[in-house]
């Protein structure tokens, strides 16, 4: 329990060649108080979703403890000088800018009254920091940049995360035929219980082709939007891709899962006329005949960035507009998450995760 001078917080540390990075546990980080336009959140739980150090490295001023947790559900403590719009004791949620000088995995944070809603009562705190990335992730996939509407055919790669699980939802609740990628068996086994059911459910551990397989699922027409979360550059043949899942222990032994990458080939490949692809890889490389295929199409290409709504102030506005509308469907339960495990702020102590791509979210408690 803190004292009345400091609070528990984690910060994100970088080795010196910036590879790898530990979470770092302390418990005499200095207290806050909240600043014009903004409130003082007594934290009660945050997400730790995967995020590129190298963005976040370069709209932080300081890289001597790099803030931890963006997604955050408490409860108002105090609110700045001229806030009318909360009160203390409310319970909201939502997510710190990328340039945040306070982690969200700790005691307290300080955050903007333009980057929280309110928290539904019969939504608790680890469902609501653990879904508004993944809702962020996802409504701008599809709404903002694929434009689905209803009798679409969307692809969502690797569908069994959590924004995967977020994003087959709500292309569902907007009337969409949807597919998705899984990475093993279990995974496929996981999606094809969902309800509603998917159109089809693709195991890249098995498949030998995807776009055989869209193909055949849109009677030979393609995909109208196809959602990423990250692409081989290149076709790969039999060489399979390996993903390390950091072990939440004091040791960085991981867990290696093989699987068929999805590739821009097959992505483009399955795209219909006016295809839209959304993608997460923020090096995407086109070459010459990639261009010219996507030209024939009439195909369209967009990046993905979840935390892009808080890099600029006159796009607030759509960014409150998601986080409400995706409470109010928990709220309701037309969009259902569930965490399947939740840590205490304590266990963060001293844990090491590999900076490389990962499919785990770790959800803390901050008790």
């Amino acid at each position: 329990v803190p004292d009345k001078e400091n609070m528990r917080a984690v910060s994100l540390q970088l080795s010196e060649d910036g590879v790898q990075s530990k979470l770092v546990y302390t418990d005499d980080a200095p207290f806050l108080s909240a600043r014009s336009g903004h409130v003082l959140i007594d934290v009660k739980a945050c997400g730790l979703s995967p995020l590129n150090v190298k963005t976040l490295s370069a709209v932080q001023e300081s890289q001597d403890g790099l803030p931890v947790g963006f997604e955050v559900s408490g409860m108002v403590k105090e609110v700045g000088p001229d806030v009318t719009s909360f009160q203390v004791g409310e319970s909201v949620t939502g997510l710190l800018p990328l340039s945040s000088e306070c982690s969200g995995c700790a005691d307290e944070c300080e955050i903007s009254v333009f980057a929280i809603v309110n928290k539904p009562e019969n939504v608790n705190h680890i469902t609501a920091a653990g879904a508004i990335l993944p809702g962020v992730w996802a409504y701008t996939a599809l709404h903002y940049q694929g434009h689905v509407t209803a009798g679409d055919t969307v692809l969502i790669c690797d569908g069994a995360t959590a924004n995967g699980l977020v994003a087959i939802q709500l292309a569902q609740l907007w009337g969409a035929k949807v597919m998705a990628t899984a990475a093993q068996q279990e995974e496929t086994d996981y999606l094809e219980k969902l309800e509603p059911p998917l159109a089809a459910v693709i195991n890249m551990s098995k498949t030998k082709s995807l776009t055989e397989t869209c193909l055949a699922e849109t009677g030979g027409l393609g995909v109208d939007c196809v959602i990423d979360q990250g692409v081989e550059m290149f076709s790969s043949g039999e060489r399979y891709s390996e993903i390390v899942l950091s072990s939440l222990s004091h040791s960085n032994d991981g867990e290696v899962m093989k699987r068929r990458p999805v590739t821009k080939h097959d992505i483009i490949s399955s795209l219909g006329v006016g295809g839209r692809w959304v993608t997460s890889t923020a090096q995407l490389q086109l070459d010459p005949p990639d261009s010219e295929f996507l030209f024939m199409k009439g195909a369209t290409v967009s990046f993905l960035f979840d935390h892009m709504w808080m890099l600029s102030g006159a796009q607030q506005g759509k960014y409150l507009h998601i986080i409400q509308d995706l409470m109010e469907k928990l709220q309701k339960e037309e969009l259902r998450y569930g965490a399947s495990k939740a840590v205490g702020l304590w266990f963060m102590f001293d844990c090491e995760f590999s900076t490389g791509n990962t499919v785990i979210k770790v959800h803390v408690m901050v008790l």
